[in-house]
């Protein structure tokens, strides 16, 4: 089982912190067929909103889109549905680097000092652990490879501080991209998470038909999105490993 660190969304800059760019892992073409324009059409149908001969809506495309895209975050937040990669070459003896925007949970870290050993996998720590080994004293430490990477609020960490041409690889758990244009795929276009395009749109439904005061449908809608949440958690859960999506197969790795 992975261990997974949280990226607390509070956000304190801190003396020796990098806000350096980070290269994130380009998707791969994708073979989903379901977009935002799809999954649109289902929550017009559920509200009873469909455009009329002359275009008129109760509810603006852009309106939708945003209730669609607020429970797609809310689900995979929920679940930790997405991993991808990002890499950034580190800084000599700056020891603390904001993490990438969309970063949920951290997962695996990675550090090449450009040697002949190759990447070296680096273990987890915290704050906590590190000033009862050592005081304050850790965070003067000589430049040197780390060893450990902690996090803090939203910045990652290591200790020691990075000596120079190190360049470090985060796996973790991201928010999906915000969908803006008909043609978007949901998830990212991961296709295994595909399937549940139903409830997104029922979670739409949901908090619109509820801003009308209409209850009619709503334990229908909310249930068939906390269902899916609880389906898509069985399998990360039990069987994280089994998840493609950690494996990287919608992720160029190299």
């Amino acid at each position: 089982m992975r261990r997974l660190v949280l990226c607390f969304s509070t956000i304190v800059l801190l003396y020796g912190t990098s806000m350096g760019a980070w290269t994130k892992a380009s998707r791969a073409t994708t073979s989903s067929t379901v977009t935002l324009s799809s999954v649109t059409t289902i929550v017009r149908s559920m509200i009873d909103d469909p455009i009329s001969a002359n275009g008129t809506v109760r509810y603006s495309s852009s309106t939708i889109y945003d209730v669609i895209n607020t429970g797609q975050r809310l689900l995979c937040t929920m679940t930790y549905a997405l991993e991808t990669y990002a890499s950034q070459a580190l800084t000599a003896s700056t020891t603390e680097y904001l993490l990438p925007d969309d970063c949920i949970a951290v997962t695996r870290v990675v550090v090449d000092h450009n040697d002949s050993n190759g990447p070296q996998y680096i273990p987890y720590t915290t704050v906590f652990a590190l000033d009862s080994d050592s005081g304050k004293s850790w965070q003067y430490a000589t430049a040197d490879d780390p060893s450990s990477y902690y996090i803090r609020n939203r910045s990652i960490g290591f200790y020691p501080s990075p000596g120079s041409s190190d360049t470090v690889k985060v796996w973790y758990i991201k928010l999906p991209d915000v969908m803006t244009a008909e043609a978007d795929f949901i998830f990212d276009g991961y296709t295994p998470l595909e399937m549940y395009n139903h409830a997104l749109a029922a979670y739409a439904a949901y908090q619109i038909l509820l801003s009308e005061g209409q209850t009619a449908t709503l334990d229908k809608y909310i249930g068939e999105f906390t269902g899916a949440s609880q389906s898509i958690n069985s399998w990360i859960r039990y069987r994280p490993d089994a998840n493609f999506n950690f494996t990287g197969s919608e992720y160029n790795t190299k």
